[in-house]
């Protein structure tokens, strides 16, 4: 016998027969024999989730011996195929994992032989990060998780280069920390996954901001009336970063908490059982280490007592 083969690269084309192989055809040995497994898959077999995988258990015996396969460990699938002498997986999954016994038996008696399907994975993206802006002198924490078998690794590039820890910066596997935030570390950032089956990236821009208060996105209300006995709230929010120090004035008095006035901690001012002597101009004062000279971005606000 030989193989016959033709090729062909534009209108070029070769053909060539391969080496001459002999078939000799041995004597039926009629006599009945127990079975002997000959062609034997790996007892360890290393699989990807998501691959075929056959494996082959050939047996000589007289009569022709019937193969069996049956898994030792969990459930059986029902996606697997016998095809003798073949056992098939079209996608295998985690769930396949275990050791299979292939079993070839006749009237003369039966011989097993076992193996082990081992599953592994690429990695994949169970968390990942996206862009993100943050304040200067602000903490940034991130975190990538991956997926995968064996375990992937997780290590974090900043505009293409290796990050390690390092005085402001924490990097420990799937989490990265910035402490105290400067315009510097604006950038690309990476976080790659990585096992001996691949790699993944996910990325994300940082941008770090820094600019005075502004009240032009949050301007606010110019007169607001108010009821005898009520209570008011007037918001205090500029856009600003680092993130602005709120004081309120009403006229040239500085406001602080009492039992009738509240500022919150993101600035808001809250007057509550509203009398007459309440009724004038409230200014709020917004300023940061951007804009620091004392000349502040001021917005006012006027609320008239209406009985």
């Amino acid at each position: 016998y030989s193989c016959f083969v033709t090729g062909q690269i534009d209108s070029i084309q070769k053909s060539v027969f391969s080496k001459v192989s002999q078939l000799n055809l041995l004597r039926e040995d009629s006599r009945p024999f127990a079975p002997s497994i000959k062609a034997k898959f790996p007892s360890d077999t290393y699989a990807l989730a998501g691959q075929l995988v056959a494996l082959e258990c050939f047996a000589f015996g007289n009569p022709v011996p019937q193969i069996k396969w049956r898994k030792l460990d969990g459930s059986q699938s029902s996606e697997w195929i016998t095809t003798e002498p073949l056992l098939q997986f079209k996608e295998i999954g985690f769930e396949d994992e275990g050791t299979y016994e292939c079993e070839a038996e006749n009237a003369q008696g039966k011989d097993t032989y076992r193996g082990r399907i081992i599953i592994q994975a690429q990695p994949e993206w169970l968390k990942v990060i996206s862009d993100k802006e943050a304040d200067i002198g602000a903490d940034l924490r991130w975190s990538c998780a991956a997926a995968g078998k064996p375990r992937p690794t997780v290590k974090w590039l900043r505009n293409g280069q290796p990050l390690t820890s390092q005085n402001r910066i924490e990097v420990n596997s799937g989490d990265l920390r910035i402490l105290k935030l400067t315009m510097e570390d604006s950038g690309m950032y990476q976080c790659v996954g990585e096992n001996k089956h691949g790699s993944i990236y996910a990325s994300a821009e940082l941008a770090v901001q820094a600019f005075a208060p502004d009240f032009r996105l949050n301007p606010v209300r110019r007169l607001i009336p108010a009821a005898r006995g009520g209570e008011i709230i007037i918001h205090c929010q500029p856009r600003a970063a680092p993130k602005a120090i709120i004081l309120w004035t009403k006229g040239t008095e500085l406001l602080s908490n009492s039992s009738s006035i509240t500022i919150t901690p993101d600035g808001t001012l809250i007057i509550r059982n509203i009398s007459k002597l309440d009724e004038g101009k409230y200014t709020c004062f917004a300023e940061n280490f951007i804009h620091c000279t004392g000349n502040l971005y001021i917005a006012q606000e006027t609320f008239t007592l209406h009985r």
